[in-house]
């Protein structure tokens, strides 16, 4: 099929379903791009496994509309918190025809707060998302397995997070070690937005994000601080919609770039949100969320392959030069790039990572090797610590590897933080 009959297909495609106000359990494509064939990843040299990793953006974003800023592939997938916490079951695997809806509760289920031990972005908030063929897999663990895992009654009229933690200890009772390894066409995204709130005081200043320009911290410093970055400012009159209408003497920046030069959503007054701890800033309505960083990694080989994007000043040319030209205009121009197949260079997100020391040494699959959980002495699940070590962690005998995903890990415990046998 020519590109311009699948740009078409595409239009329609995007058009009718942003009209209907649904879409689908909507997987990754499976074409000459995603996913790579089986043992080819791991020949790959440099420059290819990076034009793969900017495929991936451009796949995942695939039904972004100029008018709809909030509306990528993953939109319609499983967060973290619908897979785990829901008391109502939600069809995002694709095994049901029911159409899944773009509900508000969905859109911000799962926004979580970074950790009180990184307090540099008070305002960044992340999501999970799991696309349908990976929410199907876990949570069709336990036919996975032989001899089969049943669940008993009561757990299996459970949230999954009961049902998670029954199944990680029936499976350490069998001496399991390592999930299955899935399909090859898994794929998770986390996705970190920042808050940005409409300027409507008065000699308030335009609104701006941080964007890294690849530069190391300041002399004496042993972190990367979003406030030491390049700022990209946004012009507040592209910021009036519901809720607010910005003041007419904001003080402002050059250059000045528009809302929807960004990748955004806006809370609206309907949109039921938990609350969110006091040290950080509520999202009230008409706020806004912009993305400011964000993993793609994928199931084409064992150990994952791990991409990850961050708003980026164009002075940052080590990791945005390689870039393709449908992505040096438009949403795409400001996100910078790097990838990994294996845990041995680093490689970190400065908004995700950057922020704790020894960032410089990080590598996010040397981390998420450690995700496993195992027993204490107390007969208690826990998993283990991540750490920024200059080598894969070694395992506690007997602890269950969770496929390079700390979230299950994490979900299946009380704890995921304490240290075996506290």
């Amino acid at each position: 099929m020519s590109l311009k009959n699948r740009v078409t297909i595409l239009f329609f495609v995007t058009v009718g379903a942003l009209l209907s106000d649904k879409l689908p359990p909507n997987p990754m494509p499976h074409n000459e791009i995603f996913p790579a064939p089986a043992g080819t990843v791991a020949a790959w040299d440099q420059a290819k496994l990076r034009a793969h990793g900017w495929d991936l953006f451009t796949l995942v974003w695939e039904n972004v509309n100029a008018g709809h800023g909030f509306t990528p592939r993953w939109y319609t997938w499983c967060t973290d918190a619908e897979m785990y916490d829901s008391p109502q079951p939600v069809d995002c695997t694709g095994a049901s025809s029911q159409d899944r809806e773009l509900t508000a509760a969905s859109r911000l289920s799962g926004l979580q707060p970074r950790s009180p031990d990184l307090p540099l972005l008070p305002d960044v908030l992340s999501q999970v998302y799991f696309s349908p063929a990976l929410a199907k897999d876990l949570k069709a663990l336990p036919a996975a397995f032989r001899p089969p895992v049943p669940l008993p009654p009561d757990v299996q009229s459970q949230h999954f997070q009961y049902q998670a933690a029954y199944l990680f200890s029936t499976l350490l009772d069998h001496n399991v070690h390592q999930l299955p390894g899935g399909a090859n066409d898994e794929v998770v995204v986390k996705v970190a937005w920042s808050k940005l709130a409409c300027p409507s005081q008065p000699n308030s200043a335009a609104p701006s994000l941080p964007a890294w320009d690849g530069k190391p911290p300041a002399a004496g410093e042993q972190h990367l601080d979003p406030a030491d970055f390049p700022k990209v400012y946004i012009d507040p009159q592209t910021l009036a919609r519901m809720g607010c209408t910005p003041a007419t003497n904001v003080a402002q920046a050059k250059p000045l770039y528009k809302r929807d030069d960004f990748f955004w959503f806006q809370r609206l007054s309907d949109d039921p949100i938990t609350a969110l701890p006091a040290r950080i800033s509520q999202l009230n309505p008409g706020d806004y969320l912009f993305l400011t960083a964000m993993h793609i990694i994928t199931h084409e080989q064992d150990k994952w392959v791990w991409a990850t994007y961050w708003l980026s000043d164009p002075s940052d040319h080590a990791h945005m030069d390689d870039k393709p030209q449908c992505l040096r205009k438009g949403k795409g121009a400001h996100f910078a790039m790097d990838i990994s197949i294996n845990d041995k260079a680093p490689v970190f997100n400065p908004f995700l990572e950057g922020e704790q020391e020894g960032y410089e040494k990080s590598n996010c699959l040397r981390c998420h090797a450690a995700a496993a959980v195992f027993r204490t002495a107390k007969n208690q699940l826990t998993c283990t610590v991540p750490k920024l070590d200059a080598e894969t962690p070694a395992l506690p005998p007997g602890a269950l590897q969770t496929g390079f995903l700390w979230t299950p890990a994490r979900r299946a415990t009380s704890n995921c933080n304490a240290k075996p046998d506290n």
